[in-house]
């Protein structure tokens, strides 16, 4: 009997520490990051702190999930971003987006702001096209960003894997017990 109390222990803890596991998945869609968290079983993390940092260390800005597991924000600054979800005791994952990966970050110019203001016909730069057309892009890809963040969720450990993982472990160990005690004989 004590044979099988070990492995079923070592199982459970095993299968527990799996069924905490939380994980994040961030991309960029025109000038904002999005994330997503959620748990190993694909149920989502609401109301988990985020918290953004900069390639030096410096804390860019922070947040919460909503109840979709969703936080998104404006792009701070074109560098390497490190994104830190928070989703209770002991309960952390992180992600790194690298700034080349990122597109620039543009601000407002005055004369844009002027010309709106004294009801100009607009001009529009090749600039502004590329950009309105990135952003009709990053909408329309939309749907695919969604889709590989639902196929990383099934990428998720199952119980039946850890068990046979452990099961494996034990009839290895059984084996260099038998092992040994033959040599000892």
């Amino acid at each position: 009997m004590r044979k099988f109390i070990l492995p079923v222990l070592i199982i459970m803890w095993i299968s527990k520490g799996y069924a905490h596991k939380v994980n994040v998945f961030a991309w960029t869609q025109g000038n904002r990051i999005f994330c997503e968290a959620y748990y190993v079983d694909g149920s989502k993390v609401k109301n988990g702190k985020i918290e953004v940092f900069a390639k030096d260390g410096r804390k860019l800005l922070e947040g919460k999930t909503d109840e979709q597991g969703i936080f998104s924000f404006i792009i701070p600054e074109k560098t390497d971003l490190k994104i830190v979800l928070y989703a209770g005791i002991g309960h952390r994952a992180e992600i790194e987006i690298p700034a080349n990966e990122l597109p620039e970050v543009k601000k407002v110019i005055k004369e844009n702001i002027q010309k709106e203001s004294k009801k100009e016909l607009p001009f529009i730069s090749t600039q502004e096209i590329r950009k309105i057309v990135e952003e009709v892009m990053d909408e329309k890809l939309h749907p695919l960003y969604k889709m590989l963040a639902e196929q990383k969720k099934s990428e998720r450990i199952k119980f039946s894997e850890v068990a046979a993982g452990g099961i494996g472990y034990i009839f290895g160990i059984l084996g260099i017990i038998a092992f040994l005690m033959r040599k000892k004989k």
